[in-house]
């Protein structure tokens, strides 16, 4: 056996000098534990937003989507006729058709604080479109004037408490009546969810209401209130006409129907549409977000630079360590050791820096993740896949800081062993 060998047959060098300095040590870990979350928790920010953008159309159980031809995404369509819904209830292959509206308007809550919104008219007594996890019994109130449903973690936006609360769209009075969740997306503006009667209302000219807002109603009393309501007044919002816009025509094709056939004969039979496939709106739809705006080059800089402070402070912990012991590696150099033994040693100090600060790190961002889901109904993604990648981002980013280390030691001259 050759001094190389037995060199590398030594006490683990990395290890002992690793943990030999315990608050230098611990310093580290709090920079790689940073850096983890940084990565995690931007990169989770990221496909959380990417897979929100879509969330809309998710919610869907339609097959088809049609839309004017100029459609741009979910949230920006022209206008087509409500009577594109008869039409497309008589193509050949449809099974069942609903019509949706969308619409950006302003919501003023108790004390004047508006609200930018998105009004969204389905058909409550359909199937096609459901707003999230929420009741038929729910829905089935939608069907009485200027009552709407809202997102859980809108309220505080929408400056309401709970169930009862109220706000002004345009002219209307309008009553909160039923709450769902995991519906919003990011970016979007808050969205309304209503029937399409009282989504018509909501735009339509409308004579003065009353002066001011009624007073929040306790969730208790809401069935009370819409059952007085139906019988005091007996109001329903209502129906559209043929001429009357919607954003979108919603298909379900009749089994074993060919969806591109079908999206053939509905572009033929109505005029100035366009069709798409659930899953081609969905990606129409993130597309844009991912590619069109500059949100997706903002979360990767900021992710860059977890990275970069996370590679700089292991580099700087990883080189002092290297100097404070430069001793032991000029008798090492003595030896006779080969390079590869100071490479595996501060790669062994890096790997090591690189696990011990993921665990942490990754704590923290599902801890952030959980934290932002409950307070804004913000998603972020930390999924399985995900954290691998950033498991191995993090390893890369500690062998890359470990292997600008050893180049000190490489160059260690081994008569430092015999100076005083």
């Amino acid at each position: 056996m050759d001094i190389g060998e037995r060199a590398e047959r030594m006490v683990p060098l990395g290890r002992k000098t690793l943990f030999e300095d315990l608050p230098r040590f611990l310093v580290a870990q709090a920079g790689v534990a940073f850096a983890v979350a940084l990565i995690a928790i931007q990169t989770g920010i990221f496909i959380g937003f990417v897979k929100s953008a879509g969330l809309p159309v998710d919610e869907s159980t339609a097959d088809v989507w049609v839309a004017a031809k100029d459609m741009l995404y979910f949230e920006l369509a022209a206008p087509i006729a409500y009577e594109n819904l008869d039409k497309a209830r008589h193509v050949q292959g449809v099974a069942r058709a609903e019509a949706l509206f969308l619409k950006t308007s302003a919501w003023r809550g108790p004390a004047h604080k508006i609200e930018y919104i998105r009004v969204i008219g389905f058909d409550p007594s359909g199937d096609l479109y459901v707003p999230g996890p929420i009741g038929r019994a729910d829905l089935a109130k939608l069907q009485f004037a200027d009552t709407a449903i809202v997102d859980a973690g809108n309220l505080k936006a929408l400056n309401i408490s709970d169930i009862g609360g109220y706000g002004k769209i345009g002219q209307h009075n309008v009553r909160v009546i039923a709450l769902t969740r995991g519906t919003q997306p990011i970016i979007s503006a808050t969205f309304i969810y209503t029937s399409l009667a009282n989504a018509k209302a909501y735009f339509a000219p409308a004579t003065p209401p009353p002066s001011g807002l009624p007073a929040p109603l306790n969730p208790r009393y809401a069935a009370i209130w819409l059952a007085i309501h139906a019988r005091t007044s007996g109001q329903r919002a209502q129906a559209l006409d043929p001429s009357d816009d919607i954003s979108y025509v919603l298909v379900r094709a009749k089994p074993g129907v060919d969806l591109a056939d079908l999206k053939h004969r509905l572009d033929s039979a109505l005029a100035g549409t366009s069709s798409y496939t659930k899953q081609e709106m969905a990606d129409r739809t993130r597309s844009y977000w991912r590619k069109r705006t500059g949100i997706g080059f903002l979360l990767g800089l900021v992710a860059a630079v977890g990275f970069v402070v996370g590679m700089t402070v292991v580099g700087q912990i990883l080189y002092t360590s290297v100097s404070e012991h430069i001793k032991e590696y000029g008798t090492l150099r003595a030896m006779g050791a080969p390079d590869s033994l100071f490479y595996r040693i501060v790669t062994e100090q890096a790997v090591l820096m690189a696990l011990l600060g993921f665990v942490p790190g990754i704590v923290l961002s599902v801890w952030v993740s959980w934290w932002a889901h409950a307070q804004r109904n913000i998603l972020i993604l930390i999924t399985p896949a995900s954290a691998a990648v950033v498991l191995a981002v993090i390893v890369v980013m500690c062998v890359v800081s470990g292997i600008f280390a050893v180049q000190r030691a490489l160059r260690v001259d081994p008569a430092i062993v015999f100076k005083a």
